[in-house]
């Protein structure tokens, strides 16, 4: 069951995923690993209150379980409960300080709080941790695009595609990028090399744009 529920999770059917964890409760004592994923479930319904609970569930189980911090660091934020927020992410890198989702939602929550000089090293650590997730480099450079430093962006795209390669995702976000910088020429080779890779994420360069 509780695989089962696992497997739910990872196809997004949150609401079976929750129902099968719940039935792992007839057949044995939940743990924190247990809550901390129903809390997953809850946050990802974007039933916040609910999410919370079972975190500090988890946390009472076993209060050194760094993904229980980092959900209650998730659900602080979307409250713009942001300093607390803080406290839980730094909480979580100080148990796992190798996790990639961790350091991005320390950046974000460092940026919302305008703590631009501590946020970027946050972002820059996914890719020194993780060289090879086209998510972390788009998530850098995004950061540099969101504060409105489009070619810095596009500097760090740049340099993620010699590693990276042509990774769909990764080649549309970076089109949107040069087209945005007004460089349609390169941004039209990325594109279509984005096509030719997978045509059906074309969405990604339309949401950007």
């Amino acid at each position: 069951y509780f695989n089962k529920a696992n497997s739910l999770f990872h196809l997004g059917q949150y609401d079976k995923a929750l129902k099968t964890y719940f039935e792992t409760f007839e057949y044995e004592n939940p743990d924190d690993i247990t809550y901390c994923y129903i809390g997953e479930c809850y946050e990802r319904l974007d039933m916040l209150g609910e999410a919370m609970m079972y975190f500090e569930k988890s946390l009472e189980a076993n209060p050194q379980n760094p993904g229980a911090w980092v959900g209650k660091a998730i659900c602080l934020s979307a409250k713009e409960e942001d300093v607390q927020a803080l406290i839980c992410v730094e909480k979580a890198l100080s148990l796992d300080d190798l996790n990639v989702e961790f350091h991005k939602i320390h950046g974000e929550v460092l940026e919302k709080l305008e703590r631009f000089e501590e946020a970027l090293p946050a972002f820059s650590r996914m890719v020194d941790l993780e060289p090879d997730d086209e998510d972390a480099w788009i998530d850098y450079a995004s950061y540099f695009y969101r504060n409105n430093l489009l070619e810095e962006a596009i500097a760090i795209m740049r340099e993620g595609y010699m590693i990276i390669g042509d990774d769909a995702k990764f080649l549309y976000t970076y089109a949107g990028f040069l087209s945005l910088a007004g460089n349609q020429q390169n941004a039209k080779e990325y594109f279509v090399k984005a096509l030719e890779a997978d045509f059906c994420q074309h969405q990604v360069f339309f949401d950007l744009m």
